[in-house]
């Protein structure tokens, strides 16, 4: 895996999810800030991914590359919470 590949099948869902707001948005500052706020919210969530995927000896003995390889893309988005 690549930094280009390794998190694709997430950035592929994030982009629908940014698109579709786009579509439903009649305001464009609106649609902007709902696409801020759902980026934010989608890092969270890949880090969260990151660190639930990531074995904490790993830490100390690998490169962060290493370490980055080692973390499955997330094959779908977490539910939103209210």
């Amino acid at each position: 895996m690549s930094r280009d590949t390794q998190f694709q099948h997430f950035a592929e869902l994030l982009w629908d999810e940014l698109r579709e707001m786009n579509v439903k948005g009649t305001n464009g500052i609106d649609v902007y800030h709902e696409q801020c706020k759902a980026i934010a919210q989608r890092s969270y969530d890949l880090v969260l991914h990151t660190v639930e995927n990531v074995d904490m000896v790993d830490l100390a003995r690998l490169f962060r590359q290493e370490i980055a390889e080692r973390i499955p893309d997330m094959t779908e988005l977490p539910k939103e919470q209210e």
